[in-house]
């Protein structure tokens, strides 16, 4: 299985798909609240992925080269 594969990535998928088959309206309402959840965790994991690639990307740019003997 790919990491592109997993079931996490598709539940924001689900969850849409259960909102546009939901009659009830207080269920809906929970299922948008839980799409609202898994978007904001996503978005939190992104970004801090990002961070750390920019952390990493920077102390790579300030490493001192090494002295040539």
């Amino acid at each position: 299985m790919q990491v592109n594969d997993h079931p996490k990535n598709y539940r924001w998928k689900e969850l849409c798909q259960a909102i546009l088959d939901e009659p009830d309206p207080v269920k809906l309402l929970e299922l948008v609240r839980l799409l609202n959840e898994e978007l904001e965790a996503r978005e939190k994991e992104t970004n801090e992925t990002r961070n750390k690639c920019y952390t990493l990307t920077a102390a790579a740019q300030n490493k001192p080269e090494p002295e040539s003997p």
